[in-house]
């Protein structure tokens, strides 16, 4: 049974352990967090590890989200000062 459905390596981080994170901004908070919960003891550094990996990864694709808007408005105000024939 372990070969079709391995054993769950680590815990479940206690929740909440991370604020709500849609902003670059709040990684620093979301970090803050993970700091405040190693030196309590709620986790240890190796969760956190983890866990900083995942924001990492959010991190990455809220500024992927961000740059495509950015995009897509400089796109739109270059058709309107030159548009097409």
């Amino acid at each position: 049974m372990d070969r079709i459905l391995p054993q769950r390596k680590g815990r479940a981080a206690p929740f909440p352990v991370l604020p709500p994170v849609k902003t670059t901004g709040d990684i620093v908070n979301a970090l803050a967090s993970l700091t405040e919960a190693v030196t309590s003891g709620q986790i240890s550094t190796e969760e956190a590890l983890q866990l900083s990996g995942v924001l990492e990864v959010q991190r990455k694709a809220i500024e992927q989200q961000v740059m495509e808007a950015q995009m897509a408005t400089f796109e739109a105000e270059l058709e309107a000062r030159f548009p097409k024939k």
